[in-house]
């Protein structure tokens, strides 16, 4: 069973954004971790670029169009969280 962290979202630069969120895996047999060490944590980020659509001046709405640059995980040992932009 996984449990998610909400995810944050960055801004590189221009129109491109990364998504960050961490999932926590139970390492071993156990679903609860006796300690934070009994875990392996999954560290998730995906670039994405945003730009503005066809715009509709009539109504005033500028639709978003997003687009999956790329996309990678990782394992990593202990319980990992995002503090700002930052990995602790």
């Amino acid at each position: 069973m996984e449990d998610d962290t909400p995810p944050r979202l960055a801004h590189i630069s221009g129109y491109k954004f990364c998504l960050l969120w961490v999932s926590m895996l139970p390492h071993g047999p156990m679903k609860i971790p006796a300690s934070t060490d009994d875990c392996i944590s999954r560290i998730h980020y995906m670039k994405l670029q945003v730009t503005i659509g066809n715009l509709d001046l009539d109504s005033k709405i500028f639709p978003l169009e997003v687009s999956i640059l790329s996309c990678q995980s990782y394992l990593v040992p202990g319980l990992k969280f995002f503090r700002g932009g930052l990995v602790v």
